[in-house]
């Protein structure tokens, strides 16, 4: 018992030298364990029910439970992984015990030091594999009931732990133990209860945590392998000696398997634990391999033991072991003194998630002291900002909103600044540099303040409010490359038709098949007589698009000032290049005449047409030229586009001189017209050469048909005015 008392010193002693060690990722945890605590939920953003695979489920109730002890959550996760440590390394020294206490104490003190474990402090990592090692122990010791209800907690902080109860129910089979009832149902009723109540507080993506993305340790579990490896090297070659004393321990466990069977089952679990990582093909962490470590250093012990006893006499056994004991021993020590006393980060920022980063600290502290307590900020980095903001935060990494995650992937890294428009943005260089391309974002954002000794973290304001989006049904207008435009969204208003700002669209869209790569997308807002209001357009990668499913792009656009008045059609055109793209229009919208334009110009009563009524009109004869100005009223809005006719008859009623067209020369249809709208309308009736006498114009409208369109009082033509032409 000396020795494991030494041991556990040992831990508090390492336990100590990491008290400030924090990984960025366990701050989602902390405030996942905060909202829990208040009632919030299992959520990260309260009201978002999203499953987050840094939040390890009963990790998280541990913390969210001692919240109420102690509100500083990063003390308290060390706390729990320094405890769960020990745990875990009296759970080892147990098992290894049956080989000898050298062999034990060897593999607990080895584990111990591990810095799989210490780099991990703050995760769920060391709780895990202390539960799991004490259920391995428990289990031995026939003590199967108590077995289950640790390895049900362990399911429940990492699923992995699934693979060590098929380890054991194989063992019990092989083994010939007796069946009891009691330890499968505890096991099966435990951790159904726990994943109903994840279930009762997260939407979709599965009933437990997966596995991690960006910041992954490697992307296969095969090539972390040769990670785990190198980074071990790096903070001590003497970790060399570790695979070659395991490897002895196993050619000792096969001579004397009975005390080795709980360094063989460890064996046997890791073994297939990194199989089951290979064969999902998934990232992995470094903590990923601590059954493997815990595994090798077990065998290790086993090992050292093996190779005293090879040697008969006592005096070079006793030195054998030493020697394996030393190689150990050293090896721990030096990783020890690498990680807490110096050199360079490099040696071990390969075996850690990423630290928690000063400048993102205290641009979180900022943010809660000087922002609204409701106000929204976009980051890519949910870790330690999150959780000293208290804000509810828009991830630009997407693991939060899974919209976002699919833009991402997509490789549309604007699209969560315009889907969500928060009102404050923490960003590094690099993140803003990347947005400075983006119209809204150079538009809508102002620098406030910087954090970080070099001022590495820049934190932007909102200084435009985002208008509201229209949305307007296209019906999947297809384009070439099997893409098809289904909807139109813009914030500005279409009637009238806004000027002189910058505006933003929302395209949605449909692929038929995969895309082949890049597209330009234009968008062009434009009247009837080839004036531009607006004009855009940008390549869109559109590789990693869905096939089968609406998504949606953002783009800005600016909008001309001073645009004469006239119906603009929004079009978006569609190609290979910039020059050569495919339009199609989707909207509609105008800009309606000035009432200045009215003011003095005409004169006459009102004549309805039911729809239209002219309300004035002005004639003017210049030589052998008559121009004629009709002011028309939309009494309702008109469902049609209505023809406008004039003529110049002579005293014996016969037509001298006819025109007929739309209104503006179909520049400003009827049918866009609105209720109690007010449109002139001008023609010029050119070389005439009218002989001497009197004439008079009439006017009047035409149906889509061509039929005239009588007035109220039964009338297909009006009289707007007399012509006298002298000798």
């Amino acid at each position: 018992m000396l020795g494991v008392a030494g041991l556990l010193v040992l831990t508090l002693a390492l336990a100590f030298l990491f008290r400030n060690w924090h990984l960025d990722r366990s701050f989602i945890t902390y405030r996942v364990a905060q909202n829990l605590a208040t009632g919030e939920g299992f959520a990260y953003n309260p009201g978002e029910r999203v499953l987050l695979d840094d939040a390890a489920p009963l990790y998280t109730a541990l913390l969210a439970l001692g919240s109420q002890v102690t509100p500083d959550l990063p003390r308290l996760g060390n706390l729990i992984g320094s405890a769960a440590v020990a745990l875990g390394m009296v759970g080892l020294f147990l098992l290894a015990r049956s080989a000898g206490n050298l062999s034990a104490l060897l593999a607990a003190g080895v584990y111990a030091a591990s810095p799989l474990l210490w780099l991990s402090l703050g995760s769920e990592a060391p709780l895990w594999m202390a539960l799991a090692l004490l259920a391995v122990w428990l289990y031995l010791r026939n003590a199967s009931p108590g077995a289950a209800v640790l390895l049900a907690l362990a399911t429940l902080t990492r699923p992995e732990a699934a693979v060590l109860v098929v380890v054991i129910a194989a063992d019990a089979v092989l083994t010939g133990r007796r069946f009891r009832i009691l330890p499968p149902v505890a096991y099966v009723v435990l951790l159904g209860a726990g994943l109903m109540a994840i279930r009762t507080q997260v939407d979709g993506g599965g009933l437990l945590p997966g596995f991690p993305g960006g910041d992954a340790f490697a992307p296969t579990a095969i090539a972390g392998l040769g990670e785990l490896a190198s980074g071990l090297m790096a903070l001590s070659p003497l970790w060399a000696a570790l695979p070659v004393l395991a490897l002895a321990g196993v050619v000792q466990a096969i001579r004397a398997p009975r005390p080795a069977h709980g360094p063989l089952l460890l064996a046997v679990w890791a073994a297939l634990h990194v199989l089951t990582l290979i064969i999902l093909g998934v990232p992995v962490m470094a903590w990923h391999y601590l059954p493997l470590y815990a595994a090798l250093v077990a065998l290790a012990g086993l090992g050292v033991k093996g190779l005293a006893g090879q040697v008969r006499q006592p005096a070079p056994s006793r030195a054998m072991a030493s020697a394996g004991v030393l190689l150990l021993a050293g090896a721990a020590g030096h990783t020890a003194l690498a990680l807490t006393l110096g050199g360079s980060p490099e040696r071990w920022a390969a075996l850690a998630p990423d630290p928690a980063s000063p400048a993102y600290g205290e641009a979180g502290q900022w943010l809660r002291e000087n922002t609204p307590p409701g106000a929204s900020v976009g980051t890519a980095e949910i870790g330690v900002l999150g959780y000293t903001s208290e804000r509810p935060i828009v991830d630009a990494g997407g693991r939060l909103q899974p919209g976002i995650a699919a833009a991402n992937a997509r490789g549309d890294a604007a699209w969560w600044l315009n889907a969500y428009a928060p009102e404050y943005l923490a960003l590094d260089a690099g993140e803003v540099e990347a947005l400075a391309g983006d119209g809204w974002f150079r538009e809508a954002y102002a620098e406030i303040a910087r954090t970080g000794p070099a001022g590495e973290v820049t934190i932007l304001t909102r200084t435009t409010p985002p208008a509201p989006m229209t949305r307007h049904a296209a019906g999947l207008i297809a384009f070439p490359g099997g893409l098809r435009l289904n909807a139109l969204a813009a914030d500005f208003a279409l009637d009238p038709l806004e000027e002189g700002r910058l505006a933003r669209v929302e395209l949605e869209w449909l692929l038929d098949e995969p895309a082949a790569g890049t597209y330009h997308v234009g968008i062009r807002v434009e009247n009837r007589e080839g004036t531009l209001a607006a004009l855009q357009s940008a390549p869109l990668d559109l590789s990693g698009a869905p096939v089968g499913e609406l998504f949606t792009t953002w783009h800005s656009i600016t909008l001309a000032p001073s645009l004469p008045p006239g119906v603009y059609d929004v079009s978006v055109g569609v190609g290979p290049d910039p020059a050569e793209l495919t339009w199609q229009a989707v909207a509609q919208g105008k800009i309606p005449f000035p009432e200045s334009a009215f003011i003095g110009a005409v004169s006459g009563s009102q004549v309805d047409f039911g729809d239209l009524a002219l309300v004035g009109y002005r004639l003017a004869r210049m030589d052998q030229n008559v121009e004629i100005i009709l002011l028309w009223q939309a009494m309702r809005a008109p469902q049609t586009d209505y023809i406008v006719f004039v003529q110049v008859r002579n005293a014996q009623g016969a037509v001298l001189a006819h025109e007929q067209r739309e209104p503006q020369e179909g520049a400003y249809p009827t049918s866009v017209w609105s209720p109690q709208e007010r449109v002139p309308d001008t023609y010029l009736m050119e070389g005439l050469n009218l002989p001497p006498g009197d004439y008079e114009v009439y006017t009047g409208l035409l149906d889509a048909e061509g039929n005239r369109v009588l007035t109220r009082d039964g009338r297909d033509a009006v009289l707007v005015g007399r012509l006298s032409v002298t000798p």
